[in-house]
Parts: structure tokens; C-alpha cells; sequence
């Protein structure tokens, strides 16, 4: 049973076991493997693993922390964590290291599962360095998805550079070391990435938050709250990327004549075109301008969809940003936002910001979590955009968040118009007191992050009301008064100044006044000039309006669900064909984090709108790793969904069997439900209710086919007979690491499931030969059937399923130590329709053995003797010269001679070989 750390961060820890029921609990909840040695904990990962080493007492003695390939290396933090009992604090640490090394890549291979197979590496682990040697060598490369080991392979060339990129020489710009490598660095400063931690860019900071009146450590370190960083990643693209598998840095380190480091031409180094690319991804979110996203473009050469960004105005974005402008915002007639800002001294300003200006789709923003490049030379200058838009957002948010908490009781001094000017600059427009001039002060971020501002001090006294002359040329414009939205006198009658209507544009006129003739003003932009664009945005299509409907309805159907809904945000008739029920006969939801439960609700009740209370399309809801899904969320496609056919929620470790007892009660067309993972699940039955409405000749039977209930862990001999009683038409049945299971619940499968083609028991411990006794009851039925170490069943059991299952196609006796070369023979000869056979780690066959299988077993296509320590060349030659349309050879661990490996590649040429002897390639 799963449990949750965070409400009892400390647990009274008094025994080894205690402990590794505690590592074991937190690394299911992580989706990690778990294994135990003598004194040793491993959690297991795809592309690390954790080695915690326990002491007698339940204490802890050391962790280490290995990625793909290296060697441990110590980890205090994790080791202090467990030594306090802070099982919460670990968990979120682990949960941290299990992102860093989350490459993405295919799933058909697993770390996890990997070291799952290799126990001789656990048992054997004190043998170091000799077999860890061996064992990253040779034996590693074989266990994770090659996509994924040469991601990770390219991530680490990428690591490797910045590094030395952040060691090459530069001119310093700023006396305080550390800040000017901050905010001047090519690369910021980089915090080297450790075992448990990623590495990360920190790449600005605003200078007015730095202490630098003192010179000791302590007054710098307050800068970490506000300093900006960036994670160095991978994630995944829809277009292939040609990426570094090597470092594109010369040796040694060269720099050009504007001190920008060398780099070697991509096709000279390794490298490989893959569907990812690098990322920068910024903590926190940085508010960008589409004009940013432009220049991020043309330096990555990665195009930035328009999909993927949700615009909004900037100063909206920045307001986010500040819990407290909430507060001080009001919103004037036309629903320009003002801002009032309390300053030290008693002194009050208030900041509007026209909508018209800042809506315009070329100046509104978006908060960009990730950058995407493809080569170490892009982060310098990524860096530079960074800064340069940290800069004036930082001066652009000075005008919306508030210094003082309380402004209460205070007048307000001066009001402001605030309007963006250019992509690094804005102006602050304003009456200077006691005059009708307008002043403009106006804010820029230069490259170097350095923020700067001016001030035009040649105001020219306005004409309080002058209006166009319809015969003055087109190019010359009049000062009008200052706009409402700039001097908010108490009278609200003053709001509606007739001067507005005039003009409303930038003026350069003289005057009569003794002032300079020149005059810098800037106010509302002309309203009809935006009417007229969404007008005539309005007479527009994209080209894909001019679809018909059967077309896109097509294109949807292709869509996941959580895409399906983002469409139906889009238009009225794409939100009309969105919701159109033949789109939905399948949910999917995915993520650790989703409210699964909200989600099934919303999703649920948008679609009874046709049909009140129930989703007749709906028929398969798959939720699979959402640890968030409760029993409630199950209630809901119980009562919602009577036609469903198949569910699954795997990794859905909250669920009971109230749940699922309802679901099968009222959706009597199930057919296929995978609980793997559900660790409460003990049995499956129909309700007390719903047995009673049925009839007794049928009212017991459940109408599943397909039943997979993996590392239910709480599953035993009883609820297995339940399931058997009530499950008589099971054909696929998946056991894996019930531990609890027993010869005697086979017993009840054989008597009641006669029809089970599929069944797997691996891991399954107690189940000895007695137990495949009552398996091979199945007889003629049985196709697939898995034992893996399950070390109880020796050449007894194995002759029962010989003699009773002579349509036998796969069998997985992995690790059955008991199982010979007699075994072996009694399967060949009785079961010669065999495909795929593993019997690796059975260290009693020899090539006696597999003579039988070639002899008998001729349509062998996938055979596994991994660490079979009794076979040499001789049967492998005799399964080669037979067995013809042999695929796959699993020969690792063996001793097996380069000349037999060459003899099976001849005469079986679609043959896979793997192995471990460096003398053959």
C-alpha cells in the first residue's frame, strides 16, 4: 500500500526491514525499481540508480548515486535526509533526480527492468571494481533504448561545453565577481550539475536587489530569491535535429577575434539526427514580447509555434508576477488598467495603460517556461535576449508593483501614461505640476542588461483646445490637450475632453509661448485605426475555414483527448465539431500531477448533455499513471459510461476495491481492465446490489477477457479464487509479482477460467510445481505462459505443461534454477510448435538441451540463454543449422566462442545476436 510522506515527514525507523519497507514504498510511488542485497537498498531508474547501504540497527551508512555509465559517487544530502527520518524531503528529492535524468525516448526498454534481470550484478557487487567494470562496459549498453542513450550521450557532450565555456577568459565589466558573471558571462554562472542535483544557468539578476555595501559572503547570499536560472534538458520535437555526440569545442579552447569561443563544424564531430532537441528551461517563466520570440528564431534555427504560446498583453503577464497589484488595480470607463503605486515619503502615482496599445498583436507577450536550441553556440546569445528582456521587465513592473503595502489615506501626486516605444524601450508620458506641458520620460534595457533612463526636459507649453483643419496636410499634426487617461481631475465631468477627438497622435508644432518649439508627447492612439483592422480581420479566413466539416472532424479524430479540448476552444464551430460524440469513444489522460478526478467529471458531463446522465459512445477511459485518480473519479465512469469495453489505470495507486466492484456492477460489456500497480485491489466481484438484481444463473458472471493486475502487491490465494468464480471467461491473465499467491490459487483458476490462452506468473515465488500442475488443467487453451524466477518449479512442473499444453507457443522460465536438461527434452518433444523460449539464468542446461529443441522445435524464432553457464558453441550451432527462422539469440554471460556466434550469423541471417564477447562484431 502506498502512503504519503508529506503529512509525517519524520517516522519512527527501528529495523533493516523497517527501513526497506520505507525505500521500497517511496520508490513505487516514484515509478522506480526497487531491489535488496545483504545490506544494500538499489532504486532503479532508467538511467541511474540509487544505492542506499543500510546498517543492522535500521540506520543508514551511505548513499550513492550513479547515472548511466559512471560510478557512484556519495550523496550527503540524500544521506542526511534518511539519517533525520525526513522520508518526505527524500521523496521530493528523488522525485527531482527522477526529472533530471528523464530522457525521452521509446519505452519498449526499461533501466528498471533491466536490473530487474541482472541479480548476479547485486549479489556480486562487492567484487568491484573488476565487476562494475564489466558490468558498464559490456553489459549496460543493452538495457536502455538506444534513442535514449544517445540523448543522454548528447546531452552530456552539451554539459561538457558550457563548462568549458564558462572556464575560457573574458574582460570583467563589474567589480563584484560573482554579479558580473551573473549578468556578463557568456554563459552566466554555471552551477555544475552534482549526482542529485541538475545543472543550472544563473543568468540575471536585478543589481538594486544585490547588497554590495558589504563585502562578506553572508549579505551576497540574499540574492538567491531573486536571481534567474535556467535548467540544462532535453524534450522532445516533431522535427528531427542534428545534435552533438561529442564536443564541438577544439582542444585547446580557441576564441575569435570578438572573444567568442571556437567551434568545430557539426559534421566534423560526432553526431546524430534525433526527434529532441536541448532546452533552456527558466525558473521562473520569464514574459517575453513577440518580438523576442522572432529573434530566439533566427538564432536556434527552431521555429517556435504560435500553439504553443498563449498571448496576452505584457503588463497582464507582469501583473501576474506580483501578488499584491491586484489590489491597487482599478480599470477606467474605457477599461484602461490603472495601477497606483505608493513610494516612500507619503508620495502616490498612478500608471494607466491603454489597452488599445498594448492589446495590438504585435506588442503583447507570453510566459516562456523553455527555450529550445540545437547547439552549445546558441546559449551566449540566448543569454543576452534573456537579460535584456529581464531588464525591462523589471523596469516595466516598476510601474505596476507596489513598494508599500498600505497606500491608505493618500493623495495622489502624479498620473502617468505608460506605452511601449520599441522592443527594449518604453516612454512614461506625464503633466508636469503647475504648467499644461507634457513631459515623457522614457525607460530602455540596453545588451548589457544595464536599465537606463531619460528624460526630454524641453516641454512646450499645449494649446488648451485646438482642433484639425481639414485643409492642413496630411503629415502635419496638432498638439491636442493631455488624454483623459493622463490628468484624472476630481470632477468626472473633465473626463470627456472635446480636444481628445482632434487628434490623439505624437505632436511637433510651434507655439507662440516662449518654450522651445519642439515638444515630445505621447498619448492614446487613434481609435479608428483599430477598428478598421478588426474589421477587416473579420472579412478574413484562414485557410483552413474553407474545410468542410467531414474533413475536420477527420483531422480530430487523430487528436489525443487533452488536444481535442484545446480545439474546442478555438471557434464556435470547431468547438460544435470538437464535441461531435463520434470523437469520443476514448479517453486518455496522462500526467502525475492532472486531477484526474476533475477532469472525468468535466469531461463526463459535457458529454450526457446529449443523452442526460449517460455516455453512450464512450467505451474506452484510459488513465494510466494519474496517482491523483481516486475511487471518485471511478464512481463517475461508473454511472456515466455503460457501454465501456475497456479501462485502465495503471500506476493508480489510490483506487480500492469499492471502485471496481462498481464499475464492473454497472458496465456489463467490460471486457479489458489493467489494475497494475493498484496496490488495494485485493479481488474483483459485482456489488452486493447488483448480484442481487441479476438472475443465479448468470448473476456471478463477470464479462472480462482481459485481466491485468501486475504488483498487486495485496492480492492472495482468496481474492484470486473470487476472481476465478467471477471471471469465468478470462482469456489473458497477467500476475506479475504477486507475491502472496500460492499453488493452491491455481487450483480455483484451472476449475474455473478454462479458457485462459495467456497467463503470467513471473516473480510469483510460491508457485511451485504443484501449482503448474493445476496449470497445465488448461490443456489445449494455454498459448502463453510466463515462470520467470519463480525457483520453486523444477523438471516435474515443467513435464505437466509438456504433456497437457501441446499448442504451447511462448514460455518464460527465466531463473527457474530447478529446470534441466530433462525438462528441456520432455517440452521439445512434446511441444514442437514452440516460438520463444527463455530459459536464461538456468544454469543446469547445457547443449544437451538445446540439441532436443533443435531437433523437435524447428520454428524457433526467439530464444534467450543469457547467463546459462553450461553452454558452449556446440548447441548453439546445433540450434542454427535446425532452427532456420531463428530472429533473436540471447547468448550474454555465456561461454560461447566467437566461431559459433559467426556459424549461427551464417546460416541464420535475420537473426539478432545479442552478447557479450568483445571478440565478436
Amino acid at each position: 500500500m502506498e502512503r504519503d510522506f508529506s503529512a509525517c515527514p519524520q517516522m519512527h525507523v527501528s529495523s533493516v526491514n523497517t527501513m526497506r519497507s520505507r525505500l521500497e514504498m517511496i520508490a513505487k510511488q516514484q515509478g522506480m525499481g526497487f531491489h535488496i542485497t545483504d545490506d544494500t537498498c538499489y532504486l532503479t531508474a532508467d538511467l541511474f540508480y540509487l544505492e542506499v547501504v543500510l546498517l543492522p540497527c535500521g540506520g543508514v551508512e551511505e548513499v550513492k548515486v550513479a547515472p548511466h555509465g559512471g560510478s557512484p559517487a556519495p550523496s550527503e544530502s540524500l544521506r542526511q535526509l534518511l539519517r533525520l527520518k525526513n522520508f518526505a524531503a527524500f521523496s521530493m528529492k528523488l522525485a527531482g533526480l527522477f526529472r533530471q535524468y528523464n530522457i525521452p525516448g521509446d519505452k519498449y526498454t526499461s533501466f528498471a527492468l533491466f536490473l530487474k534481470k541482472q541479480t548476479f550484478f547485486f549479489s556480486f557487487y562487492h567484487l568491484r571494481p573488476l565487476v562494475f567494470c564489466f558490468y558498464t562496459n559490456l553489459l549496460l549498453p543493452f538495457c536502455p533504448s538506444k534513442v535514449k542513450l544517445k540523448l543522454f550521450t548528447s546531452l552530456q557532450s552539451l554539459w561538457k561545453d558550457l563548462q568549458l565555456m564558462s572556464l575560457l577568459p573574458r574582460e570583467p565589466k563589474d567589480s563584484h565577481a560573482q554579479l558580473d558573471m551573473i549578468n556578463n558571462g557568456r554563459i552566466g554562472c554555471l552551477m555544475a550539475g552534482k549526482q542529485d542535483c541538475p545543472p543550472t544557468i544563473q543568468f540575471y539578476i536585478n543589481p538594486a536587489d544585490v547588497k554590495q555595501t558589504s563585502d562578506s559572503p553572508f549579505a551576497f547570499k540574499e540574492m538567491e530569491a531573486v536571481v534567474q536560472t535556467a535548467q540544462v534538458t532535453l524534450g522532445v520535437s516533431d522535427v528531427n535535429h542534428k545534435l552533438q555526440m561529442a564536443s564541438v569545442i577544439p582542444q585547446p579552447p580557441q576564441l575569435d577575434a570578438q572573444g567568442n569561443p571556437v567551434f568545430l563544424p557539426l559534421n566534423e564531430v560526432p553526431n546524430e539526427t534525433l526527434p529532441a532537441c536541448f532546452l533552456l528551461k527558466l525558473q521562473p517563466a520569464v514574459p517575453v514580447t513577440v518580438s523576442f520570440v522572432k529573434k530566439l528564431s533566427e538564432i536556434t534555427d527552431v521555429t517556435m509555434l504560435d500553439v504553443d504560446l498563449q498571448w496576452a498583453p505584457l503588463p497582464k503577464l507582469l501583473m501576474r508576477g506580483s501578488l499584491s497589484a491586484n489590489s491597487h488595480e482599478e480599470t477606467l470607463h474605457d477599461g484602461d488598467p490603472i495601477f497606483t503605486v505608493s513610494l516612500f515619503g507619503g508620495v502616490m502615482h498612478r500608471y494607466i495603460f491603454p489597452g488599445a496599445a498594448w492589446d495590438a498583436p504585435e506588442r503583447k507577450g507570453t510566459a516562456m517556461d523553455s527555450i529550445p536550441f540545437t547547439h552549445p553556440a546558441h546559449v551566449p546569445p540566448i543569454l543576452e535576449l534573456l537579460r535584456q528582456q529581464c531588464a525591462f521587465n523589471i523596469l516595466l513592473s516598476s510601474c505596476i508593483t507596489p513598494q508599500l503595502v498600505s497606500s491608505a489615506g493618500l493623495v495622489c501626486n502624479l498620473h502617468f501614461e505608460v506605452l511601449l516605444e520599441s522592443d527594449t524601450s518604453f516612454s512614461v508620458t506625464f503633466q508636469q505640476p503647475d504648467t499644461d506641458n507634457l513631459a515623457v520620460c522614457k525607460g530602455s534595457s540596453s545588451i548589457s542588461s544595464d536599465i537606463s533612463s531619460s528624460t526630454d526636459h524641453t516641454p512646450t507649453k499645449a494649446p488648451k483646445n485646438v482642433a484639425t483643419s481639414e485643409g492642413l496636410d496630411s503629415s502635419t499634426r496638432t498638439l491636442s490637450t493631455p488624454s483623459p487617461g493622463l490628468i484624472l481631475p476630481s470632477k468626472s465631468s473633465s473626463l470627456s475632453s472635446p480636444a481628445l477627438s482632434s487628434n490623439g497622435h505624437e505632436t511637433n508644432s510651434s507655439s507662440s509661448s516662449s518654450a522651445p518649439a519642439e515638444t515630445v508627447a505621447v498619448v492614446h492612439p487613434q481609435p479608428g485605426t483599430h477598428t478598421r483592422s478588426r474589421q477587416s480581420k473579420a472579412h478574413s479566413h484562414a485557410p483552413i475555414d474553407l474545410l468542410p466539416d467531414h474533413t475536420l472532424l477527420q483531422i480530430f479524430s487523430h487528436l489525443p483527448t487533452n488536444q481535442l479540448c484545446r480545439c474546442a476552444r478555438v471557434c464556435r464551430r470547431w468547438y460544435n465539431l470538437a464535441w461531435d460524440p463520434r470523437l469520443w469513444s476514448t479517453i486518455r489522460l496522462t500526467g502525475e500531477l492532472l486531477h484526474a478526478d476533475r477532469a472525468i467529471r468535466v469531461l463526463t458531463h459535457r458529454l450526457c448533455q446529449d443523452t442526460p446522465n449517460v455516455c453512450l459512445t464512450l467505451e474506452t477511459v484510459v488513465v494510466n499513471g494519474c496517482k491523483r485518480l481516486t475511487d471518485r473519479g471511478l464512481h463517475v465512469v461508473a454511472q456515466c459510461c455503460p457501454e465501456l469495453r475497456r479501462l485502465e489505470v495503471a500506476g493508480c495507486y489510490n483506487i480500492s476495491n469499492e471502485a471496481v466492484f462498481e464499475v464492473v456492477s454497472r458496465c456489463p460489456n467490460l471486457e479489458h481492465l489493467n489494475l497494475s500497480g493498484c496496490s488495494k485491489v485485493t479481488c474483483i466481484s459485482l456489488t452486493q446490489e447488483a448480484s442481487l438484481q441479476l438472475s443465479p444463473l448468470h448473476g456471478q458472471q463477470i464479462s472480462i477477457h482481459y485481466l491485468d493486475m501486475t504488483d498487486c502487491f495485496s492480492l492472495e490465494d482468496e481474492g484470486l479464487r473470487t476472481i476465478a468464480y467471477h471471471c469465468p471467461r478470462l482469456t489473458h491473465l497477467y500476475l506479475r509479482r504477486c507475491t502472496r499467491l500460492t499453488d493452491e490459487a491455481l487450483r480455483h483458476l484451472a476449475l474455473h477460467c478454462p479458457s485462459i490462452k495467456e497467463l503470467s506468473l513471473s516473480d510469483c515465488r510460491l508457485v511451485g510445481d504443484f501449482g503448474l500442475r493445476e496449470v497445465a488443467r488448461l490443456e489445449g487453451c494455454l498459448r502463453y505462459l510466463s515462470v520467470a524466477h519463480c525457483t520453486r518449479i523444477t523438471d516435474v512442473g515443467m513435464r505437466y505443461v509438456a504433456r497437457y499444453c501441446p499448442r504451447l507457443r511462448y514460455l518464460n522460465a527465466r531463473g527457474c534454477e530447478g529446470l534441466t536438461d530433462h525438462g528441456l527434452g520432455h517440452l521439445a518433444r512434446s511441444c514442437p510448435k514452440l516460438k520463444s523460449l527463455d530459459v536464461g539464468k538456468c544454469p543446469l542446461v547445457s547443449d544437451s538441451g538445446l540439441e532436443q529443441l533443435a531437433m523437435y522445435c524447428q520454428g524457433l524464432r526467439r530464444v534467450s540463454l543469457r547467463a546459462c553457464e553450461s553452454v558452449t558453441g556446440r548447441g548453439l550451432k546445433a540450434l542454427a543449422a535446425n532452427c532456420c527462422e531463428l530472429q533473436l539469440l540471447n547468448v550474454q554471460d555465456c561461454e560461447v566462442s566467437p566461431e559459433a556466434l559467426r556459424f549461427v550469423r551464417r546460416h541464420c541471417r535475420r537473426c539478432v545476436i545479442e552478447h557479450t564477447n568483445p571478440a565478436f562484431y
